[in-house]
C-alpha cells in the first residue's frame, strides 16, 4: 500500500504546542502596533481558541483583529510575527509512536508525507521534530490542493488508487481528496475533539497514530480474502 501522511497535527503537535508559542509574540506585535484589547490573557486565550477552530493561520488572525475592531496594519503585524519567527528557537513536538509506526509499516509499504505550506518551513519542522525520515520514500510540500500530489505519488510508485491510505487531521484538506481518488481516509483527532457536524467524509477516525498499522493490516487481510473469493 501507499501510506500518505499529513504533517501538522498528524505527526507533529502544531496546533496545541508549536503554534501557541508563536501566538503570544504575534499578540505582542499587534498590541505594539496599536491594537487595543480588553486584557492581555483574555485576548491570548481568544487567539488560541481561534487557532484551534480555524484551518487558515491568516484567517484566524484576521478574525481576531476584526473582533477587536482593528485595522489592516494590526493584521499585518500579527501575520508578520506569526510567520517570521525563527523556527530553530522553537521546540517541535513529535506525537508518540510516529517513529515506531514508520519503522513497522515501512517494511512492506511505501511511505510519504504530503504537507501544505512553505517548503523550507515544513522541511525544517521534520528535521527538528526527530522524525526518522529514512523511513520515508517521499516528502511533498504543496501550496494548494493535495489531490494531484496523491495521484502523482500513486502513479510514481505504481500503486492503485484504491490501495492509497491517507492519514490527516483535516477532513476537507486531507481526507476528501483521498476519497475523491478512490483511496482510504483516516482522520486523526485528539480524544477531546468533536466533529463540527455533518457527514463524515473518511473511513476511520483515530486518536493514536499507531492505530494506522492496525487499519493497514485489516485492509491487507480484506484484500487477500477478496482475491481468494474471486478465484
Amino acid at each position: 500500500m501507499l501510506c500518505l501522511f499529513d504533517l501538522d497535527d498528524t505527526l507533529i503537535n502544531t496546533k496545541y504546542y508549536f503554534v501557541p508559542r508563536k501566538l503570544s509574540v504575534a499578540l505582542d506585535r499587534m498590541i505594539d502596533a496599536g491594537l487595543e484589547v480588553d486584557g492581555y490573557f483574555k485576548a491570548l486565550q481568544l487567539l488560541e481558541r481561534l487557532n484551534i477552530l480555524r484551518t487558515s493561520s491568516k484567517g484566524f488572525i484576521q478574525e481576531f483583529v476584526e473582533l477587536y475592531d482593528g485595522t489592516k496594519n494590526h493584521y499585518l503585524a500579527g501575520c508578520r510575527a506569526l510567520f517570521s519567527q525563527q523556527i530553530d528557537k522553537l521546540d517541535i513536538d513529535l506525537f508518540d509512536g510516529v517513529n515506531e509506526l514508520f519503522e513497522k509499516i515501512s517494511l512492506n509499504h511505501i511511505l510519504a508525507i504530503v504537507t501544505k505550506g512553505k517548503k523550507e518551513l515544513q522541511l525544517k519542522k521534520i528535521q527538528l521534530s526527530g522524525l526518522l525520515s529514512s523511513f520515508l520514500n517521499d516528502v511533498v510540500v504543496v501550496s494548494d490542493h493535495k489531490l494531484y500530489a496523491y495521484e502523482n505519488l500513486a502513479l510514481k510508485h505504481q500503486i492503485p488508487f484504491s490501495q492509497v491510505i491517507v492519514t490527516g487531521d483535516k477532513e476537507d484538506v486531507d481526507i476528501l481528496p483521498a476519497k475523491e481518488m478512490g483511496g482510504i481516509g483516516v482522520l486523526m483527532k485528539k480524544e477531546d475533539e468533536v466533529f463540527s457536524g455533518g457527514q463524515f467524509m473518511g473511513d476511520h477516525v483515530i486518536s493514536d497514530i499507531r492505530d494506522v498499522a492496525y487499519i493497514i493490516d485489516m485492509k491487507e487481510r480484506l484484500k487477500i480474502w477478496e482475491e481468494y473469493d474471486y478465484k
